[in-house]
């Protein structure tokens, strides 16, 4: 695999095929029934690997987070990001693609519907970023027209609608690639530029949309 980030680690490559075979594991983990021995000795291979990682140090964190491996929708070195792989359009729409698996599973054979707007979320802060800005979500609402499939190539498509102030609206769709005309769930997000830095507002209370230091309510 290749990795282009400027700011990867120079393990990257080594930090991202982890990941996947944790994920790996973890899809298959739902799903397997491998009985009372093999289960056993499963377990001890894991624990073995949990020691192994206790015992190792911290990559540093470099400001507010670790932006390159920490993303849990797109980071490929995240083993919670599914992950989405993200693509930016000549005319402004942003595009990502994921097929869902077991551990998204909500309704029999269909995503979740918290995990599809967590992605929506995540396609869809990555306009503004395109557009020069950190915003972070102020509000978001999503309307689910139909269940979104399991282990079917999804397209999740955002693009920027309006900007008043500090706000940013973008509105998103989730379809399948096979048929994309087809809408299963539309979302309308308002991303919204921080008056402080994210530092500022690490504790309960804080409202991003509010004055410098100002405490929600």
């Amino acid at each position: 695999m290749s990795i282009d980030r400027a700011d990867a680690p120079p393990q990257a490559e080594v930090l991202v095929g982890l990941a996947e075979s944790v994920r790996s594991i973890g899809s298959r983990l739902i799903v397997a029934d491998p009985g009372p021995d093999r289960s056993a000795r499963i377990g001890q291979l894991l624990a073995e690997v949990q020691r192994l990682l206790q015992e190792s140090g911290e990559r540093p964190q470099d400001g507010d987070a670790r932006p390159w491996q920490g993303d849990p929708v797109t980071g490929r070195a995240n083993y919670l990001a599914p992950p989405v792989q993200i693509h930016h359009k000549h005319d402004g729409r942003t595009i990502g693609r994921v097929a869902l698996s077991a551990e998204h599973e909500g309704p029999t054979n269909c995503a979740h519907g918290g995990v599809v707007a967590a992605i929506l979320d995540g396609v869809m802060a990555n306009v503004t970023e395109l557009r020069g800005a950190f915003r972070v979500t102020k509000s978001l609402e999503v309307r689910y027209r139909a269940p979104t499939p399991l282990g079917t190539p999804l397209v999740f498509t955002a693009w920027s609608t309006a900007t008043a102030g500090r706000t940013r609206t973008v509105l998103g769709t989730v379809s399948t690639e096979a048929a994309p005309e087809v809408v299963l769930v539309e979302c309308r997000v308002e991303f919204v530029l921080p008056r402080a830095p994210m530092s500022r507002f690490g504790s309960a209370g804080r409202d991003i949309d509010s004055s410098a230091g100002k405490v929600a309510g």
